[in-house]
């Protein structure tokens, strides 16, 4: 018998037999965690390693980022006493959310989860089941009593701490807290854990810096959201020889092996498919890495509608989202245009409806209309010229001064665009989602680490944050921009998939993501095996009825005469 479990007397009814027995079960006190001379928290948990859980606790609330900020630890008795060296915020009871453990446990959100994981650890799924069995071995409490959870750390090799609680959050606190107070780094470690995932147990992982989560049981949707999110591999069910690996798989070697081999095929095949249909593949520079590297040309809305107008190629694969696709088949509605994933569509594109189009031209009847690029063809057909980020300044200024301007549907880059030509524009509510993961707050910290790097930013960002910034630039602008430029170090304030591009063409260079959420999701949903589905089947056809396509081409035809 040990501090987690207490030996009682109990009556045990068996084949109609009765007998009193002895037996152990899990022990259950309230530990109080006090943070700078106030409570915290009280917990329900097993009496044993209460230093260690309070240390984890307040690591996952977001409460603390290392052993360096915490001052002084003291346990006493049931209670432990924690001083910080900064002086913690006070915690709004707004933040704190009660969780789905037992005893109604307490999650708080002192910080923005904004770190994605980018660890390189990674290991094999034999190692993962070796793991597992040695794991379960362990677990001598939950043996004895049935009631106690398990939590263990691993450096992919050996089990190196391990702890038991009543609780599955109380024990992750504690062999995070543990190793927390060891020193123990967790960034090259992966944690095994034996209860179900909810997203409260990522958030623990995600704030301890651990890449990989691993658990018998299942997890919820929301604990797969954001581990995708945020870069960490979540595997549930690990019993035996199975496993289901539901988020970045490529920390698991064989994966890594095999995508790599079919990766190789499936560019042979795209090739050969292309050639023999005289095809050509346009990928925009938010594109996943693949997708750019097979591309016969790679750049931004502007560039790629110049493109289109330009090819000869009898199939338009356009690798990007349903409003580009759409332009290519207005310039070219003789050719084949496909979309390899008919759901990619654009949240902004979205926000603006013709008819409330209509009721702003109604109400401005002498007004000229500015559409950007990122909206659907019936949008377009209504508008008397169309602009992009890059162009949209020159787009804007092209218009005689006496003229009224709406602008739709984005009212950041037309912000953007307002004070840079000291228009006056009617702006409607439109923007971008992925744009807005990206803060003044999270720029002013990168610098903080890199103060000479340049901040680039693209102009659909807020305008605190265009403010704050070297340069507002599209994703071309910014291609050019590093190119031309002496500095050697760039923090990039758009969606992430352009680093792999700055990369390729600035080796010697370093790049360093605004925000490593600023992932669009749609963006990323052409994948290998749909571009070679498209060429095979010709699938997802983009058609676009001639009454739309003939004012629109229009609107389209006039921004790319303006130079």
């Amino acid at each position: 018998m040990d501090s987690s479990s207490s030996k009682i007397t109990l009556l045990n009814i068996s084949d109609k037999r009765k007998e009193t027995k002895t037996d152990l079960v899990a022990k259950e006190t309230t530990v109080v965690i006090r943070l700078n001379g106030k409570r915290l928290a009280a917990l329900l948990a097993t009496p044993a390693e209460v230093t260690a859980l309070a240390c984890g606790f307040i690591l996952s609330s977001g409460l603390i980022k290392g052993m360096e900020d915490i001052s002084t630890i003291k346990e006493m008795g049931k209670e432990v006493e924690v001083e910080t060296k900064n002086i913690m915020e006070e915690i709004n009871p707004d933040e704190q959310i009660f969780t789905s453990g037992c005893g109604k446990g307490i999650l708080i959100y002192g910080s923005a989860i904004e770190v994605q994981n980018d660890s390189k650890f990674s290991l094999s799924s034999d190692s993962i089941s070796l793991l597992m069995k040695k794991f379960q071995a362990m677990s001598a409490g939950f043996k004895t009593t049935g009631g106690l959870h398990s939590a263990a750390i691993s450096d992919g090799k050996a089990i190196i701490n391990f702890k038991e609680d009543i609780g599955r959050h109380n024990a992750m606190d504690k062999v995070i807290g543990d190793c927390l107070l060891k020193g123990i780094s967790l960034r090259d470690k992966l944690i095994l854990t034996s209860g179900r995932i909810s997203s409260e147990i990522v958030v623990k992982a995600i704030r301890a810096g651990i890449p990989i989560l691993i658990s018998r049981s299942a997890p919820t949707d929301m604990a797969i959201n954001l581990a995708q999110d945020l870069g960490v591999t979540l595997i549930g069910f690990a019993r035996g020889k199975e496993m289901n690996i539901y988020t970045h798989p490529t920390r698991i070697k064989e994966v890594v092996e095999n995508s790599l081999t079919r990766q190789a095929t499936l560019i042979e095949k795209i090739k050969a498919l292309k050639e023999k249909k005289q095809a050509i593949i346009l990928a925009h520079n938010y594109q996943r890495p693949e997708i750019q590297d097979i591309a016969d040309f790679v750049g931004d809305s502007l560039d790629l509608s110049r493109k289109v107008a330009e090819t000869d190629a009898r199939i338009i694969v356009f690798c990007g989202v349903y409003f580009m696709a759409e332009i290519a088949k207005i310039l070219s509605p003789d050719k084949t245009v496909l979309l390899p994933d008919s759901d990619a569509g654009c949240p902004m594109a979205d926000m603006i409806t013709v008819e409330e189009l209509r009721r702003l031209k109604s109400e401005h009847p002498h007004a000229a209309v500015v559409c950007y690029v990122n909206t659907h063809a019936v949008i377009k057909a209504e508008s008397d010229i169309c602009c992009t980020s890059a162009n949209g300044v020159k787009i804007v200024n092209s218009i005689s001064s006496g003229t009224k301007i709406i602008f739709t549907p984005d009212k950041y880059l037309g912000d953007y665009i307002a004070k840079q030509t000291g228009r006056e524009l009617i702006l409607m509510n439109g923007f971008c989602p992925t744009h807005q993961t990206i803060t003044v707050e999270g720029i002013r910290k990168l610098k903080e680490e890199h103060p000479l790097a340049r901040v680039l930013v693209h102009p659909e960002c807020s305008p605190d944050v265009v403010a704050c910034s070297d340069a507002a630039v599209s994703t071309n602008g910014m291609c050019r921009y590093v190119r031309e430029s002496e500095s050697k170090e760039f923090i990039i304030g758009t969606e992430t998939g352009i680093i792999h591009r700055l990369k390729k063409e600035n080796p010697d260079k370093q790049f360093y993501p605004a925000s490593k959420r600023a992932v669009c999701p749609n963006m990323k949903l052409t994948t290998l095996e749909k571009v070679l589905w498209a060429l095979e089947d010709e699938q997802y056809k983009i058609e676009v009825p001639t009454e739309i396509a003939l004012p629109a081409k229009g609107a389209i035809e006039r921004m790319l005469s303006v130079l």
